[in-house]
């Protein structure tokens, strides 16, 4: 009732707003509360297709799919409504910058803006593609897959295998490479809807970049040189280890490097990295001490207390899901409060520093003061916000902060340590930075040349994979760019790659070195400019509010650089001959850790069903991994595409109603065990609180808006 009062008020107001400017046109006052009553609407409406997509994620089947579809179509109707309001308006260029920022914002509001049917087109794309991705397969659609083929990417095993599985999965998503040439074609359409005149100076606006992709290649160029050298690392240690079974030359094989996408080198730390007892500590303790799933998010939340003053609110705890899959997975609910889908279950480096990053950009949303500035969350892309999901990766390596979680000892050596934090953030960071920047020149390179039939695509996939990231593969026709979230939704990673060198600008702004931290973790003090920036700094763009706080006025590799400047002073002095490095038996023996962990889960899980009665239905819930010790590429192989060849049938690519995650009939005999004079009392008490709620709830929607966003739940 409440929303739809709202949504009647906003439509009226829009109607006098209208004829306002149709009579007289608008003063700055007048301007300023178009954009406030347009923000409430894009609120709504991006809130509304966030909890559709949170659904899909949890359901994964073609209902939930069909619903986010049609709130991403209903979200794009209202940001076209109110595009066209703004020509008339003004004349010229407002005195007021922020508030001509913000009408531009309106004006040229990305993709969403496209004619409706190719926005229809690229939301049918979209969804087909993001359950892919979700189930594995549909002849035998299982949420579990996709994690249980990683882990077996990550662990032990034979070149050959590791290929095998690899390129299973990927074929998988073969069928729909035409249909994502057709979705990528989409970028001109909206390159044209926003009034820009080519694809890159499009990409530029929406990351609110005024330079240029050249000036992000010499940026990388100035990395590019460290990148190499971690590379050529990683070359000697897997040929060491794959010498019997497989060639390295100058590229890394990309089913090799521990991941379905292989930009994350960091599953390679126990495998690869100098004093591996070291990392095998961390990995141990992570089990050991239980820090998996919602403990590991509770411990990096204390890097948010420490460093912002700030951690976590109620509803993201109590909303999120810690017991799915992963890779995690964070939903922004567009109202400052973000919601997180994870699993419990992995004690890999790559988990843990994904738990720090999430954290982080939680924070970066729950912190803004002001009315939240949805407009710049939906319509453009915030290397800021980037920037400080790096920053919190880069401390949660440093040894001040894995000695204050006990990971590492006080009696570790700490040049050994230094040495494994600094390899893990390099793993981290350098894989990423090439791969983001080589995936958008290799669509903007396509997409100009059009050079997109299936074949065209992967091959020039592979060459700039190759060409930016150093890693390649004999089988050309795999697909992984449709693996990949960014890619399939036509989003560039311009705002990703330049964050991850801001990150490391902050990092010196305010530690006021690049020095890793050794001392204790109350050393990182409070800077209460990047507090004051997050809080009051996102009205603006990302560009101003550096300058503004950080006195940061360009993006620099320099910082970047002098953080890793004592890593490569190792590698400069480091004989790989002379140190006895044979980690298979640590690999094995947290192997069996983790292995051990997984079956006492599984072991409570069983015990808490024996309170049900037994069913003999099956499941293929996030429980269901239990049944299933190994992935076969068998399970890999059955495409959910083979239906689909034209434009026009994209959204038959699924088959309807397969539904991943089923729910247990057995819930409601629990509650019905409930005593009689038990729910006389429960039935009360609902009734007491309904009342209560709408009472809040009236008075409390108007009161929030005034109430600064950290106060909300105090």
């Amino acid at each position: 009732m409440i929303k739809q009062v709202r949504g009647m008020n906003l439509k009226w107001s829009f109607v006098i707003l209208s004829l306002l400017v149709s009579i007289n046109g608008l003063s700055e006052s007048e301007l300023d509360s178009f954009v406030k009553l347009t923000a409430l609407g894009y609120e709504d409406a991006c809130t509304k297709a966030a909890e559709a997509k949170w659904l899909f994620i949890k359901e994964c089947n073609n209902a939930s799919r069909r619903t986010w579809e049609e709130t991403l179509v209903e979200y794009a109707e209202y940001v076209r409504t109110q595009k066209t309001e703004i020509p008339g308006m003004i004349n010229g260029t407002l005195e007021n910058s922020q508030l001509q920022y913000k009408l531009d914002l309106i004006s040229k509001p990305g993709d969403a803006s496209m004619e409706p049917e190719d926005w229809q087109y690229f939301v049918s794309f979209l969804g087909a593609a993001e359950l892919s991705k979700i189930i594995g397969n549909e002849s035998m659609p299982d949420r579990s897959l996709r994690q249980r083929t990683e882990t077996l990417l990550s662990r032990n095993s034979s070149a050959d295998e590791k290929f095998e599985i690899w390129t299973s999965w990927y074929e998988n998503f073969k069928p729909s490479i035409s249909h994502f040439a057709e979705s990528l074609k989409l970028v001109e359409n909206a390159t044209a809807a926003n009034d820009m005149e080519s694809i890159d100076k499009y990409w530029l606006m929406l990351n609110d970049y005024e330079k240029s992709y050249e000036e992000a290649e010499r940026l990388w160029e100035d990395v590019s040189r460290l990148h190499r050298r971690i590379l050529e690392f990683l070359q000697k240690r897997l040929t060491k280890k794959y010498s019997n079974t497989s060639r390295i030359n100058e590229t890394l094989p990309a089913h090799l490097l521990g991941s379905l996408e292989g930009y994350d080198w960091t599953q390679l730390a126990l495998q690869t990295i100098p004093y591996p007892d070291i990392t095998f500590e961390i990995r141990e303790k992570l089990l050991k001490r239980d820090l998996l799933g919602k403990n590991l998010y509770k411990a990096a939340s204390r890097l948010g207390k420490i460093l912002l003053k700030h951690v976590p609110e109620t509803p993201f705890w109590e909303e999120s899901d810690f017991t799915a899959q992963c890779p995690s997975r964070l939903i922004d609910l567009c109202t400052g409060t973000m919601r997180l889908s994870t699993c419990s279950d992995q004690s890999s480096i790559s988990s843990y520093l994904s738990a720090h990053k999430d954290v982080a950009r939680a924070l970066i949303h729950q912190m803004w003061i002001e009315n939240i500035p949805i407009l710049n969350v939906a319509n453009r892309y915030s290397a800021l916000d980037s920037a400080m999901e790096e920053l919190f990766g880069v401390l949660s390596m440093s040894r001040a902060w894995l000695l204050s979680l006990n990971l590492v000892n006080e009696t570790d050596d700490q040049d050994e340590v230094r040495v494994v934090s600094l390899m893990m953030t390099a793993l981290d960071v350098l894989p990423r930075m090439a791969y983001y920047l080589g995936a958008d020149l290799w669509r903007l390179h396509v997409i100009q040349n059009k050079s997109l039939t299936p074949g065209e695509l992967t091959v020039a996939w592979w060459e700039y994979r190759e060409k930016y990231e150093g890693i390649s593969t004999v089988d050309t026709s795999v697909p992984t760019f449709l693996d990949d979230e960014f890619i399939i939704s036509n989003k560039p990673y311009l705002s990703k790659f330049l964050g991850i060198l801001l990150g490391f600008q902050i990092y010196e702004n305010i530690m006021d070195s690049t020095e890793m931290r050794y001392e204790k973790v109350q050393a990182f003090g409070q800077k209460h400019e990047l507090i004051k920036m997050i809080q009051y700094g996102s009205e603006d763009n990302w560009r101003e509010t550096i300058k503004k706080y950080l006195n940061i006025y360009e993006i620099s590799s320099d910082s970047l650089l002098k953080y890793f400047s004592p890593l490569e002073e190792f590698l400069d002095e480091f004989d790989d001959e002379s140190m006895d490095f044979n980690p298979s038996a640590l690999e094995k023996a947290i192997e069996e850790l983790e292995d051990d962990k997984k079956k006492i889960a599984v072991s409570y899980r069983s015990k808490e069903m024996t309170t049900l009665p037994t069913t003999a239905s099956t499941s293929t819930s996030k429980d269901g991994e239990s049944s299933k010790s190994q992935t076969t590429s068998s399970e890999l192989k059955t495409s959910p595409h083979q239906s689909s060849s034209t434009r026009e049938n994209t959204t038959k690519t699924v088959k309807e109603g397969h539904s991943v995650e089923k729910k247990n009939p057995q819930e409601n005999e629990e509650v019905i065990k409930s005593g009689t004079s038990k729910a006389v009392w429960a039935v009360g008490a609902v009734l007491i609180a309904t009342v209560t709620i709408v009472i809040i709830a009236i008075f409390g929607r108007q009161r929030c808006r005034k109430t600064p966003k950290n106060r909300r739940y105090v």
